[in-house]
């Protein structure tokens, strides 16, 4: 992203919501530890779509103790199953009992060729995995993992964020989790949004980050 390309939406601290203007917050969560943090065989297929390890598991429900006073109206996850496992360890027992949807808009970023851990699984098996009432696509609709790649530039990844955003604006929801992942999350708060008094630096596996969205 040039450094005079419009930023269509600011992130801002949980004090700081705009006043008379629609807004939503934000609770960003990484995922927990995940198989391929560990072993670091990203290209290897034995980390095809990575799961959770054991802290990774122990970590989401760390995730959950913080958000369990919070009102949190959706959740909404990466299809990929460290993001999915992450946000059922984290919400699956919250009291508000908030539906899951699924958005590939928020996945993690392909840059680095094509690596295994970032291929998610069938949508159609996923379905049969996780209570998901709702799935989103960005790329082309397909069971399949039709939108897996290993060359998405920072601009790729800017435009797909920014659908991302727009989608979540568009909710009826106003608290809305969000179980993401690392590089994305860092492309996004760095270079596609206007960040105000947010810390944008990577999250750690099972961070959680509340802020404001809205557009500027």
């Amino acid at each position: 992203m040039s450094p005079s390309a419009a930023r269509t939406h600011v992130l801002a601290a949980p004090d700081a919501a705009p006043l008379g203007r629609p807004f939503k917050v934000l609770h960003l969560v990484r995922h927990g530890e995940g198989t391929h943090n560990v072993t670091h065989k990203y290209h290897s297929e034995a980390e095809f779509d990575a799961q959770l390890t054991d802290r990774g598991h122990a970590q989401a429900k760390r995730a959950g103790q913080m958000l369990r006073d919070v009102p949190i109206e959706l959740v909404v996850a990466s299809p990929l199953s460290r993001a999915l496992q992450t946000a059922m360890g984290a919400t699956s027992e919250h009291p508000d009992a908030p539906k899951l949807v699924v958005h590939e808009a928020c996945r993690e970023v392909m840059s680095i060729g094509m690596e295994p851990c970032n291929r998610r699984r069938l949508v159609s098996e996923l379905k049969t995995r996780y209570p998901i009432t709702a799935y989103h696509y960005h790329a082309q609709p397909a069971d399949s993992d039709s939108g897996w790649r290993g060359d998405e530039t920072d601009p790729v990844v800017l435009e797909r964020g920014r659908a991302f955003l727009e989608f979540l604006l568009a909710r009826p929801e106003t608290h809305i989790a969000v179980f993401t992942h690392q590089v994305f999350l860092f492309v996004i708060m760095n270079q596609g949004v206007s960040a105000n008094g947010v810390q944008a630096t990577y999250f750690d596996n099972g961070e959680v980050r509340t802020v404001v969205l809205h557009r500027a």
